[in-house]
């Protein structure tokens, strides 16, 4: 089954428990990545600009609405896409 999409059988409750669950785990993985970026190349990054969009994504899992969720884990693959596109500038 594919992230994101709802299986019959699975409550919403816990459709949404485990989206949120994904969503968490994919900002944990941007955060370190951020970090790790920057100690590679401290003078040309800015982490706290990345921390802040992570901080922005954590913060919309409060929400109740499982298409707000769906967005927002699709918003996480954007942000994810972007900081492997600006990661490769640096290269």
């Amino acid at each position: 089954m594919a992230s994101g999409q709802a299986d019959p059988e699975v409550s919403i409750e816990d459709f949404m428990y485990n989206l949120r669950r994904e969503i968490e785990i994919d900002c944990e993985i941007l955060y370190q990545r951020a970090k790790m970026i920057d100690q590679v190349n401290q003078s040309e990054f800015r982490l706290k600009y990345w921390e802040e969009k992570i901080n922005e994504l954590k913060g919309g899992l409060i929400t109740t609405n499982v298409d707000a969720l769906k967005e927002l884990r699709q918003r996480c693959e954007v942000v994810s896409a972007e900081l492997e596109e600006f990661s490769k500038k640096l290269e």
